[in-house]
This record gives C-alpha cells, sequence and structure tokens, in this order.
C-alpha cells in the first residue's frame, strides 16, 4: 500500500510535537508500507530512514538561509499549493496522509486526516487575527473532504464531534506511542556537558515547547515568582521560539533575573537529560490534545506538574500533581507539595514507565494506523 504525505509540517515546525509525530510515524510505518514523502519548499527537513522516499514537490530540494526562510516561505505558499495540486493530479492510487490539514482539489485518491486538537475552535479569544480564521476554515474544508479521521485522544474526539458534528463511524481513537528512548538511562558524560554549557549548578524545574498564548508561559512565570521557595530553584525553558523582549521584561519585573534560563532549540537527547535531571516537569496549558511530554517526563522519572485538563486525566492518570491553569495560587499549592514529596526509587519509576509504554505503544499506533488506511482504501475502491 502506498501512503503519500506532504509535508508541510516540515515547513512550519524545525521541531515540536506533530513534527516528530509524523517523523517517527513515516519511520515505522515505512517497514510495512510504501511511504512517499513530498516536500514542499523550502522546509526544515526531518531525520528520515532511507527507506522513506522523500522528493521535493518542485522536483529537487531547494538550499534557503536561515535568515531568510520565513519570507521565503510565504512567498512559496501559494506556489506549493499549485505544485502539490499538479502532482496529486497525476496519482490514482494510494492513500492521502495530510500532515497540515490541507487537502487538494485534484486528489483522486482517499484522503486520511489526523486532529491533535480542537484549541483554536475552543479559545476563539485567542485565535482571532484574520490568519488564525483562515486556518479554521481551511481546517473544517478537510475535515469534511477527509474520508477518515484518526483523533489521538478520546477528548479530542469529542471535542470533534461536539464542534464540526462528525459522525462517529468516520473517527478512529489511535492514541499516540512513545519512543522507547525516553527512559531514566542517561550518559552522566552528555549531563555533565549540559549543565556546564547551560550553567545549570542549582535545582530546576522544567519547561518545554512553544509558549505563547494558551500555553500559559506568563501564568507558570507569575506563579513561580509569588511562591515563598522559589530561590531555591532556576527555571529551565527547552525549546520554542526564541525568548522575546516582552518575556525578558515579565522576567525583570517579577525579580526573576538569573532564575530564568532559556535554552532554545536542544536536541531530543538533551531534553530526555532534562527530564531526568529535573526536580519537576511542569506543563501549565489550557488546553491540549494528548500530553505527550507529560508521559516522556514521567518515564524519566520526573515529578510532573500538569493542568487540571480531561486530556491529562485521561492519558497520566493520577501520576501527576494536577493544579488549575487560571488560579495561581493552585499552581503554587502545587509547587509545595512537589518540594516536599520524597523521591521515586529507581524500582517504581522503571515500573511506572513500563506501564506507560505497554499503553502508549508505537507498534499499536502503526498497525492502528497502517489498519485505518486499508480501511478508508477499500471502502473509496467499493464506491467506484
Amino acid at each position: 500500500m502506498k501512503i503519500y504525505f506532504d509535508g508541510l509540517i516540515y515547513s512550519w515546525q524545525k521541531g515540536g510535537g506533530v513534527h516528530r509525530y509524523f517523523t517517527e510515524l513515516m519511520n515505522r510505518l515505512a517497514d510495512q508500507a510504501d511511504v512517499r514523502l513530498i516536500m514542499p519548499e523550502p522546509n526544515y527537513g526531518a531525520p528520515l530512514k532511507s527507506e522513506v522516499k522523500v522528493s521535493s514537490v518542485f522536483g529537487r530540494p531547494w538550499s534557503v538561509p536561515a535568515w531568510c526562510f520565513k519570507p521565503v516561505r510565504k512567498i512559496l505558499s501559494p506556489i506549493n499549493k499549485i505544485m502539490f495540486n499538479r502532482y496529486f493530479s497525476k496519482i490514482s492510487e494510494g492513500v492521502f496522509y495530510s500532515t497540515y490539514y490541507t487537502s487538494y482539489k485534484s486528489l483522486q485518491i482517499p484522503q486520511v486526516l489526523i486532529v491533535h486538537d480542537l484549541t483554536y475552535e475552543r479559545f476563539p479569544e485567542l485565535f482571532y487575527q484574520a490568519g488564525c480564521r483562515r486556518f479554521i476554515k481551511q481546517k473544517k474544508k478537510c475535515i469534511d473532504r477527509a474520508d477518515a479521521i484518526i483523533c489521538i485522544s478520546e477528548t479530542t474526539k469529542n471535542y470533534l464531534r461536539d464542534v464540526y458534528q462528525v459522525p462517529a463511524e468516520k473517527i478512529t481513537l489511535v492514541l499516540h506511542g512513545i519512543q522507547e528512548n525516553f527512559n531514566w538511562d542517561y550518559s552522566p558524560v552528555l549531563a555533565d556537558g549540559l549543565k556546564k554549557r547551560y550553567n545549570l549548578n542549582k535545582p530546576f524545574l522544567l519547561f518545554v515547547g512553544q509558549r505563547g498564548l494558551y500555553k500559559n508561559f506568563d501564568f507558570l512565570l507569575k506563579a513561580l515568582a509569588v511562591w515563598p521557595r522559589h530561590q531555591e530553584f532556576d527555571l529551565v525553558v527547552a525549546g520554542g521560539s526564541p525568548v522575546s523582549a516582552a518575556e525578558r521584561e515579565l522576567v525583570e519585573k517579577l525579580g526573576l533575573n538569573g532564575q530564568v534560563k532559556f535554552l532554545g532549540y536542544i536536541s531530543e537527547e538533551e531534553i530526555k537529560i532534562l527530564y531526568c535531571l529535573t526536580k519537576a516537569f511542569i506543563f501549565p496549558s489550557l488546553d491540549e490534545g494528548f500530553g505527550l511530554p507529560n508521559l516522556e517526563a514521567i518515564c524519566c522519572g520526573a515529578t510532573v506538574l500538569a493542568s487540571d485538563l480531561p486530556v491529562f486525566k485521561e492519558t497520566a492518570g493520577e501520576i501527576p500533581i494536577y493544579f488549575n491553569p487560571r488560579d495561581i495560587d493552585s499552581l503554587v499549592a502545587a509547587l509545595e507539595e512537589m518540594a516536599v514529596r520524597p523521591l521515586k526509587s529507581r524500582e517504581e519509576i522503571i515500573r511506572t514507565a513500563e506501564r506507560i509504554k505497554e499503553l502508549f505503544s508505537w507498534n499499536r499506533c502503526v498497525r492502528e494506523t497502517l489498519a485505518v488506511c486499508a480501511r478508508t482504501l477499500k471502502s473509496k475502491s467499493r464506491s467506484f
């Protein structure tokens, strides 16, 4: 079975959860299917196995310097769309799997779509700009046109049915998988190098990923500033966009200068080491579709402080210390509970990680994704 992916996500994300999901999925699918990734230009690339057949929608890859990447992407966006339409007009067999809510008028093969979350729709007060409204319109069109939809949690599945009235028979729940390398075994040499490079010489709390809007990073800073013990800890911020002037100004205003360390983009191995070393991983988001970082941190032995979202309780159960992501006092109380909680034993960490990885297995994720593609292809073939 041929499965075609458009690599739009690799044009918009250098890292992040969705980027990592598709990279892992394609690498594993390639052992069982004919996986073909068509890249837009420019793109950030991805660590893909040779079995994944990668090509450029323009026929050859382009090399674009980092300083002009975003302007070039904006200019080429409508041209990429035209080129994808031309490409898929010639494809008559297989399944198309969109990476970023895309569909093409010329598409002759069935389409599978994954819906990670409904954050834009559920928080319109945060996404009122014209570009956001266009994205929601495009997303709805893609949801309507898709032959099958994968949801990554029951919570997301329920939101999808509520917001877009998608028939239940069109949706399949396929839980994310957790990569095996998230565990408590790490290189002390790499860990020492990481601590030295970023001056991590005191206990630290950890925040990972994007920080804007619903990610609720400012709320975390404000809660940290009023926590009586805050001077005992640094806050390490990994990944996400470069630190903004507004963020630096807020850190200074709150009296947290020197305690908040913005590391910028770091490797997956380095994130794993931070999970292993941190006093606590904090996930203060107002909304998520799954909450994979919670599970990765737990598998690495970290204490997790998480917003009391239905999806987090669905995926992580009662393991994290939960707090109200709109109530600073609630997070302060969670931080205090974390500070006095006894450390877990290595045996307890390993047992917990094994339970989580059994439930959120990449082998199962790939098997169930292939089944959705096969059913969709068979159903579409019968309709002709």
